[in-house]
């Protein structure tokens, strides 16, 4: 783990869903909430200042995030077509992935990214609450 003896997570994807998982993460008392990205600009920094994200963990692109977070894990709660790409790009960083249902949008890409999670030897897990 990069964060001592805590997990340092990061959410990508800020509506319901996302805010479920920063809800989640933030209660866990092994786990540090150290970074978000999505697209809306407003979304991004209200709830960077509710769960006291540091600015330069504020990431607009995803792809940033995955880059420069300094992750042990990232939850992935974005449109389906995206989870495939997000999930095999921070799989391949080193990153644990915690997606949203559904995995992906046909078993073409979900076979990509049970296989970048092979590859690296990382957690691939699914969220069906």
């Amino acid at each position: 783990m990069s964060g001592g003896d805590r997990l340092r997570a990061g959410v990508i994807g800020l509506g319901w869903a996302g805010q479920q998982h920063m809800r989640g993460y933030a209660e866990a008392v092994d786990v540090e909430l150290a970074a978000l990205s999505g697209m809306e600009f407003d979304a991004l920094q209200q709830l960077g200042d509710t769960y006291g994200i540091a600015e330069n963990h504020r990431y607009p692109d995803w792809r940033e995030l995955v880059d420069h977070g300094q992750l042990d894990l990232v939850s992935i709660a974005t449109p389906t077509t995206l989870h495939a790409p997000v999930a095999v790009a921070a799989l391949d960083a080193g990153m644990h992935v915690l997606c949203e249902k559904p995995m992906a949008e046909n078993a073409d890409t979900a076979r990509l990214m049970v296989e970048a999670a092979g590859r690296n030897d990382r957690v691939l897990d699914v969220s069906f609450n």
